[in-house]
């Protein structure tokens, strides 16, 4: 059997993995190698653009480029030559084969500035796009990557990142009262991933710990700690790859700046566990800082907000349950608010006989995506709603409101003219949890003239408590409440 046979018969491949081939069939090493290497059949095609290590070449045909087999055999040979851009891939894999673009730099342990002898992640993303590995998707919330090698759950790793964040500012939380952090200087994902080095990480405090801090003309100069966080699944010694490699370019480097790593997970598989103690890093677990209760309720959550309309129909007591229990975790309050609300205000609805739908994704004629916080539908009606949970005193302004009227509200109607197994009658509603400043009530008041035919209305934290009197939901009044009042929000101070 020839090479060409060889890569008909299984996919494209490695030259190694060729080399071995023809040996095993009888061929010298010694020839083989040189067959490999001076392959000049012009159907047979060397990759161009991704180096591997060792001179190494990924040979295909022209007719799999692009194939469902060349983009698995493109990135299976990518980690087993351990690539920087088989680390991009592994991080990937480890949060369920999807992720904001703007996460993917923490994900993939790539530098995003100059690091001696490393593949820049830009480089990495570029590539990795081109050969069809991972594929951008456009979404209203934020743009995302897609593995294209692997089976993804979009619903499931959404709802994973908001518990991910509430984990984040409970850890964040518990360094600053445990004194091995500044608390005010601590930086998480919320708004921009917060750096170290050359890298990006989901956590970075600085810290005056023995140990990590050390002197320079007499003065202290702080240590670092840095982390990352996949929960959701048990963690392999192959998923820590990126994180380890990150840890391994810094700790290798002239630099005087201490720093001790976190990597945070649900649980770890024995030899992840043993290379990070190993190492002498930490190794984070929910219920080893928080408890095993908090650490099911965590868990519990994510499966809440996945399915989370049927479970504000099924069984909304043991829902909110769960967010009042898991207020009571230090820093987690900030990030339950948004969900929080969504999940009240589908309550409301679903007690008026309405169908729900949390977070659909909706994508416009012109392939332009949108999110609708929650759909609302009834025999004669179809209700488009947007949610804000903001903290107590912090008022939506004009500006909030108008990108939602000129982007989300605007692709929802294009989209809504396409779709004809909803009601005619539309109307879109914008629930916050506090009120509206004066010239956003202006907005208002003007966005009420022009808008007749399909109706916006606007509607504030007052407006949701009368609503949840009128229904008789008691419950759901004190769990309000205890979020968003400014009486419940000055006593966790």
């Amino acid at each position: 059997m020839n090479i060409y046979q060889m890569l008909v018969k299984e996919g494209p491949s490695l030259s190694s993995k060729l080399v071995e081939g023809l040996v095993q069939r009888g061929v010298n090493r010694v020839a083989a190698r040189k067959r490999v290497s001076r392959i000049i059949d012009e159907d047979i095609l060397k990759l161009r653009g991704i180096r591997f290590p060792n001179r190494e070449s990924f040979l295909y045909l022209e007719d799999q480029r692009y194939s469902e087999q060349f983009i698995v055999n493109l990135a299976s040979a990518l980690k087993e030559t351990r690539s920087a851009y088989g680390r991009a891939i592994l991080g990937l894999e480890a949060r369920g084969g999807i992720i904001p673009t703007i996460h993917f730099p923490v994900a993939s342990g790539l530098p995003v500035a100059k690091a001696k002898g490393q593949t820049p992640h830009s480089h990495v993303e570029k590539k990795l796009t081109e050969f069809g590995l991972i594929q951008p998707q456009a979404a209203e919330e934020g743009d995302l990557f897609i593995l294209q090698s692997g089976p993804t759950l979009l619903s499931r790793r959404k709802a994973t990142m908001i518990v991910e964040d509430i984990v984040l500012g409970a850890i964040k939380s518990w360094l600053g009262k445990m004194g091995m952090a500044s608390y005010n200087a601590m930086k998480t994902r919320d708004n921009e991933l917060p750096q170290f080095g050359q890298f990006r990480w989901d956590i970075v405090g600085p810290t005056y710990m023995a140990g990590l801090v050390f002197y320079r003309s007499g003065k202290p100069v702080c240590g670092f700690i840095v982390g990352d966080i996949v929960l959701g699944r048990p963690i392999s010694l192959s998923d820590l790859t990126p994180f380890l490699s990150k840890c391994d370019v810094l700790a290798n480097q002239r630099r005087q700046t201490r720093f001790l790593p976190m990597f945070i997970a649900d649980s770890f598989a024995p030899d992840a566990l043993n290379e990070l103690r190993r190492r002498g890093y930490l190794p984070a677990r929910p219920a080893t800082l928080f408890g095993e209760e908090i650490a099911e309720l965590l868990r519990q959550l994510v499966r809440t907000i996945e399915n989370a309309a049927a479970a504000v129909i099924n069984d909304p007591k043991q829902v909110f349950e769960i967010i009042r229990k898991l207020n009571k975790l230090e820093g987690a309050a900030l990030n339950l608010r948004g969900i929080l609300v969504e999940l009240i205000i589908a309550r409301l609805y679903a007690l008026k006989g309405y169908a729900i739908d949390i977070r659909q994704q909706i994508l416009t004629p012109e392939a332009e995506r949108a999110e609708i916080d929650i759909k609302a539908v009834s025999r004669e009606e179809v209700v488009l709603i947007q949610c804000k949970g903001n903290a107590a005193g912090n008022l939506v302004d004009k500006e909030e409101i108008r990108k939602w009227m000129d982007t989300p509200v605007v692709r929802i109607k294009k989209w809504l003219e396409k779709t004809d197994s909803l009601p005619q009658k539309r109307r879109f509603e914008f629930y916050t949890s506090t009120g509206f400043t004066e010239d956003a009530k202006d907005f208002i008041t003007e966005i009420g003239r022009k808008h007749v035919k399909q109706t916006v209305t606007f509607l504030s934290g007052e407006d949701i408590l009368r609503n949840l009197q009128q229904q008789n939901e008691g419950a759901l009044v004190d769990v309000f409440n205890e979020h968003f009042t400014k009486h419940a929000v000055e006593g966790r101070k």
